[in-house]
């Protein structure tokens, strides 16, 4: 009776009426917050993709000013999504960083140590349409997931309610160096795989402090190659444990310290080598020792403090988060498949790389060269190394020595110049000394085997360390040595004249025909040019040009054939 009331009829139609007016416009506002939140990712991954674009720029200049932009915007996206409330979303965003970890290193398998999107306009076109793709995958997710995207931060405080919520609080043989390559790829599949698995963080830190300390100090290649293995396996068992901490911390805090951190290191380790040009370099002269014990001191004191923590924040989904995310199973299968190429790279790289010597009518000619190398970048700061292989090949030289080619360094992009000239060209290869030595490298590029080698660290208490190799090479029967060099700096008058001396002696003592390849930083006719041609024995390639003033080319017991006036500096 009191339900067909008219005095009642009244208020429930007008509660009726306010419930869908407050659905409608909930409505509106879920579309509203999307439409924005659609146009920021849709603006802010164009902005990304495009950076990396910045590779098929005209100038330099356009090229930092673009990639710095794209950059930028790259911080506010991780921010906006390992950062997000949407536990779901953490927990893609962590796996999309790992696999994409791995997919970056089986991609410098195939390019030979270097990143395909910054080697040339053909890959960086392939990288930026798969970047596309990939951006446009991500925005036709969100619209189909926009309103669970909206609503999970209103669903976040219901839990006094008692509402459920699916997250709570807070070489010598190169062919061996690529099989070791394939190990340190497992390794680190392997500490991918268990990482998340680990309850001890603080014992995975303090046994990968032991690895690091026992690179910096240890001479043995095997002690070495072990370590470094292990070193990559707990690299990747620490992850989880930094990004649950990370995650759980100020996202704008988080990323400007870990920024900060990041170009500090980068700069303290250009100061280790470069301290002879550098403000206040002398205090930070050949310490790289001391940046290592830095960032694992800080490793630890991270898993000190959270030794006990637990991956349901971000890297690990719960029974309650099952059906919003992937099985972690479905990550474990891709991840196989990428280190999968990775393994196919190393494969077909061992069995095209066959070094031999060129074709000859007199097997008893060679050609060698010298070249100051610049880290394989031309004049305005381009990549060439293309150019570079393209040249060599041309001039036919059959041992050819690159001074400053040592790039193995964050600043210069981790890339092995000697591996990847040594498998585009076939050569047989020797560099020395390695890069914890404090020197910018010195390379032995030979087609003719290269039978034993010494590197030297010469005399240097003023300036920069300078490296040299000693090599002995089997040119058709006959051994022939090479003393490599990159001389100290033309102010350091005590390093270069211990340095002189040390190479005249090396050259002196051999008993083989030899040949000296080196940047003597100094004019024809100077101190230490007398000296090595008097105390090492040694006649050079051309006493009529006085125009030289770096590369020099010397020899004994070989008869002079040619020299080539060109850049590399070869003789015959």
């Amino acid at each position: 009776m009191a339900a067909s009331d008219p005095k009642f009829s009244k208020p429930e139609m007008d509660h009726s009426k306010r419930k869908n007016q407050e659905e409608t416009s909930k409505e509106k506002l879920e579309s509203k917050s999307f439409l924005q939140v659609f146009r920021q990712i849709t603006r802010d991954t164009v902005y990304v993709v495009a950076s990396v674009a910045s590779f098929q720029a005209e100038t330099t200049l356009q090229r930092l000013v673009t990639l710095a932009i794209g950059t930028g915007i790259s911080m506010l996206v991780l921010a906006a999504t390992l950062w997000h409330p949407n536990k779901a979303v953490r927990y893609r965003t962590f796996w999309g960083l790992i696999l994409g970890l791995h997919a970056f290193l089986a991609g410098r398998v195939w390019f030979v140590t270097f990143v395909p999107t910054w080697w040339d306009k053909e890959s960086n076109t392939v990288v930026i349409a798969a970047g596309a793709v990939a951006a446009l995958g991500y925005v036709l997710e969100v619209l189909g997931s926009h309103k669970i995207l909206v609503a999970e931060p209103q669903t976040a405080g219901r839990k006094a309610n008692g509402e459920p919520v699916c997250w709570l609080i807070k070489n010598k043989n190169h062919k061996n160096v690529r099989r070791c390559s394939s190990v340190v790829l497992l390794s680190l599949f392997s500490g991918t795989v268990v990482g998340t698995k680990y309850k001890r963080p603080i014992l995975s830190a303090v046994v990968a402090f032991g690895c690091m300390i026992t690179l910096l100090v240890n001479t043995n290649p095997y002690i070495a190659f072990a370590a470094g293995c292990c070193l990559a396996h707990l690299t990747m068992c620490l992850w989880p444990v930094a990004i649950e901490v990370a995650t759980q911390s100020n996202p704008g805090l988080c990323l400007a310290v870990a920024a900060v951190t990041y170009i500090a290191q980068v700069l303290f380790w250009v100061w280790t080598v470069a301290y002879n040009f550098v403000p206040y370099g002398e205090y930070t002269r050949e310490h790289t020792d001391w940046l290592v014990f830095a960032v694992m001191g800080c490793i630890l004191l991270m898993t000190a403090c959270y030794s006990k923590l637990e991956f349901s924040f971000t890297v690990l989904a719960t029974k309650n988060d099952s059906s919003s995310v992937p099985k972690f199973s479905h990550y474990m299968k891709v991840l196989l498949l990428i280190v999968l190429v990775g393994q196919a790279g190393m494969v077909k790289r061992v069995a095209k790389y066959q070094p031999a010597p060129r074709p000859k009518t007199d097997l008893k000619m060679f050609t060698a060269g010298v070249w100051t190398f610049h880290f394989g970048y031309d004049n305005k700061g381009w990549p060439s190394m293309e150019r570079a292989a393209q040249m060599i090949n041309d001039t036919g030289v059959d041992v050819l020595t690159l001074l400053e080619s040592d790039a193995s360094k964050a600043f210069l992009g981790n890339n092995d110049l000697a591996t990847w000239l040594g498998e585009k060209l076939n050569f047989h290869i020797d560099f020395g000394p390695s890069t914890k030595d404090h020197t910018w490298g010195n390379l032995i590029l030979s087609k003719y085997p290269i039978v034993k080698s010494i590197h030297h660290l010469l005399p240097s208490p003023e300036g920069e360390l300078a490296p040299a190799i000693t090599a002995s090479v089997n040119i058709s029967g006959t051994i022939v040595d090479f003393v490599v060099t990159h001389m100290g700096n033309d102010r350091d008058v005590l390093d270069r004249r211990l340095q002189a001396q040390f190479l005249a002696k090396e050259l002196k003592n051999s008993l083989n025909p030899a040949v000296f390849l080196g940047y003597v930083t100094s004019a024809p006719g100077s101190e230490n040019y007398k000296h090595l041609l008097s105390e090492g024995g040694l006649k050079d390639i051309d006493p009529s040009d006085k125009a030289r003033w770096c590369e020099y080319i010397m020899y004994k017991k070989l008869i002079r054939y040619l020299r080539v006036q060109n850049e590399p500096n070869l003789f015959s």
